[in-house]
């Protein structure tokens, strides 16, 4: 699902104007951000939880000369879905 159609969707099932819905989802996703930035986590009910991990630095190939290369350390984001996520995945 791409976001103008989750944008469309939400704003059927809430009432509200496209632009609105379009507003409040921007102004979410920058909260998160912000906030994953700085590396506090964010816990979605009924998603799961937003984290960032650091990823330690490893070893890996280059795939034109197949000599070894070290891969620097990065943070990465990572979401634990929620039980309810993995129940309506996952029907009984």
């Amino acid at each position: 699902m791409l976001k103008k159609e989750l944008i469309k969707e939400v704003a059927l099932h809430s009432g509200q104007t496209e632009k609105l819905t379009r507003e409040m989802l921007e102004s979410v996703l920058t909260v998160v951000l912000t906030k994953l930035s700085h590396g506090t986590s964010v816990m979605l009910l009924g998603l799961g939880k937003l984290s960032v991990h650091r990823r330690g630095e490893k070893k890996a190939r280059d795939l034109h000369t197949g000599a070894v290369v070290m891969v620097p350390p990065r943070n990465v984001a990572t979401l634990r879905a929620s039980d309810a996520v993995h129940d309506a995945i996952n029907p009984a």
